[in-house]
């Protein structure tokens, strides 16, 4: 069954009784891009894109060696994205990959020297925006959000159907 056009919905003169600035889909939407807008500067300046930044810093945290589907799952990203994404970080010369000495069949991904320094620049600023987002909402509000943020997100995936 088609939605019904909006103009059956509302009438041209009609105003929508509902305001959308009040939901926590368009807080966390306008969070997002004043994030999104924090970052990229920094990013670009590093060398890294958006989620190449993710990648090269879950693989340092591991200690240097991780599997794609190891990537995926920590991260939260599909396998046809990582794999671009790996493309992408491989030919930029961040990532490298050699097989798995106990496995074969599987490439362990490792990030290169520029990686680690475009990395820790990167981990700068995110520990910046951590720190000034924690003095402007105080130790014990970071706190809560940060019990709330992965809540609202299980909760958004399971809506969708794909938590």
């Amino acid at each position: 069954m088609r939605a019904p056009a909006v103009e059956r919905i509302f009438a041209p003169h009609e105003p929508v009784h509902f305001d959308l600035r009040d939901t926590i889909p368009f807080l966390l939407v306008r969070a997002y891009r004043a994030l999104r807008h924090n970052l990229t500067e920094a990013r670009w300046e590093a060398g890294l894109y958006e989620g190449r930044d993710l990648v090269v810093a879950e693989i340092a945290r591991r200690g240097g060696a991780a599997t794609a589907s190891e990537l995926c799952d920590t991260l939260d990203v599909r396998p046809a994205a990582m794999s671009a994404l790996l493309r992408r970080a491989r030919l930029a010369g961040y990532v490298e990959r050699r097989r798995s000495p106990a496995d074969g069949r599987a490439w362990l991904l490792s990030v290169t020297p520029v990686a680690y320094h475009s990395a820790a620049r990167t981990g700068t600023v995110w520990r910046g925006i951590d720190r000034g987002l924690t003095d402007c909402i105080g130790a014990a509000d970071r706190a809560e959000l940060r019990r709330m943020l992965p809540a609202l997100a299980s909760a958004l995936a399971a809506m969708d159907g794909s938590a």
